[in-house]
């Protein structure tokens, strides 16, 4: 596969086709460090993300990114649903407690896993990133959730319904990261 830098993919990833192209880990890797991720604490990293759990995506992405840029991420995520909600008029995905951002956040986990040379490897990533842009798509045009595409656990083959971000939430995501350089 050609190399395609994060900018470049993130202006292309809310196209119709399924299978895109993506940056590659070491691709990803500069893109982010450039940003100020700072990826030297590895073996934790790679022992928080590997728990697959939002606690443990929290706990690596405050070493990642430090506390202070977690906090204001995570702020700026729920402020873009917000605002997408408030310029199109079409209501956004929720947890069970009624927050929104989950799918969101979890876009630069994903990103941020794959950069972090852990096993997640850059075919899991693309198909990850699919269903989720597919799954934004859907929920937007307001088709039912029974069509949502759900994916199975590599490690327990346990099959789950991934969050979803909306369209060019990821575009807005690389842009506003690229604001974080020094």
């Amino acid at each position: 596969m050609t190399e395609i830098t994060v900018e470049e993919w993130a202006l292309k990833v809310d196209s119709d086709v399924d299978v895109i192209k993506h940056p590659d880990s070491k691709n990803m890797k500069e893109f982010l460090e450039g940003c100020g991720a700072d990826f030297s604490e590895a073996d934790k990293i790679r022992n928080s993300l590997g728990k697959n759990t939002n606690e443990g995506n929290t706990e690596a992405m405050k070493l990642i990114y430090g506390e202070e840029r977690w906090r204001y991420f995570v702020g700026w995520a729920k402020k873009y649903v917000y605002q997408y909600e408030s310029v199109t008029g079409k209501r956004q995905k929720r947890t069970e407690s009624g927050k929104v951002g989950s799918g969101e956040i979890r876009m630069l986990c994903l990103m941020t896993k794959l950069a972090a040379d852990t096993n997640y490897s850059e075919a899991r990533f693309s198909i990850e990133v699919g269903v989720r842009r597919k799954n934004g798509e859907l929920r937007d045009r307001g088709e039912l959730v029974k069509k949502l595409r759900k994916l199975s656990r590599p490690d327990t083959g346990e099959v789950y319904r991934p969050g979803s971000f909306p369209p060019g939430y990821i575009d807005a995501l690389v842009f506003e990261m690229k604001t974080w350089r020094k």
